[in-house]
């Protein structure tokens, strides 16, 4: 994945299989990762967060 700038978060989405299709209901897991060194100077690198929604 490429990403512009220095975002303070990213959230990534993945589509979860459902066992019993009803009606349209969509089921997604959400990710959420935060900057593990935020020095200016540094190749940005993201970690998972475990407290993200």
């Amino acid at each position: 994945m490429t990403v512009t700038d220095r975002p303070a978060t990213l959230r990534a989405t993945y589509p979860c299989v459902v066992g019993e299709p009803g009606g349209g209901v969509k089921v997604e897991a959400l990710h959420v990762h935060r900057p593990v060194s935020p020095v200016q100077d540094e190749r940005l690198r993201y970690g998972y967060d475990p407290a993200g929604p």
